[in-house]
């Protein structure tokens, strides 16, 4: 009994230590949902606000914050060559990009302040650089590099997926 009342008590825990742990639903209701609800939704290229720029590489995390989009593509909202969003405070305000990434961003503004804000659970990657854990998981003994390759080539089909059913909700 003393270990039924430890695991729930650790599943509590781990709920709470990882609350701003995202997954962005891509299948066609919720994606339909989050079209209709965002004030914006860009296609986007990640940089590093020009005070931050030096000693910054292509691949390098900055939170929301710290960077700005370039506007490669507007599916709704305003077309700007840039944007910069605010964190979004719900469910978590963190939100990490990768410079030099590319990105499709829901954005929604701030009823109270009128701002756009976005956070990881608000945007998906392209997932166009391999990542640190890419690197670190290829280099084990058994590393499938046959199912690794299916499963970026399965992560960047739901992309353009993604970027279909977009251009499709969006047509004006």
């Amino acid at each position: 009994m003393k270990k039924f009342y430890a695991l729930i008590i650790l599943l509590v825990c781990a709920t709470e230590c990882f609350a701003c742990v995202c997954w962005f639903p891509t299948d066609k209701k919720a994606l339909k949902k989050r079209i209709k609800e965002a004030d914006v939704i860009l296609y986007v290229l990640a940089m590093p606000a020009d005070s931050l720029s030096k000693d910054l590489q292509r691949g390098d995390y900055l939170d929301i914050e710290e960077i700005i989009f370039k506007v490669e593509h507007v599916w709704k909202g305003d077309r700007r060559p840039t944007m910069r969003f605010k964190g979004k405070k719900s469910p978590c305000k963190d939100a990490v990009y990768r410079i030099g990434e590319r990105y499709i961003i829901f954005g929604y503004t701030n009823k109270e302040t009128g701002e756009l804000e976005a956070n990881n659970c608000t945007g998906l990657s392209e997932h166009t650089m391999s990542s640190v854990q890419d690197k670190i998981v290829m280099e084990s003994e058994d590393f499938n590099y046959e199912s690794y390759s299916e499963a970026r080539l399965q992560e960047k089909e739901e992309f353009e997926s993604v970027k279909r059913l977009i251009s499709k909700q969006t047509r004006r």
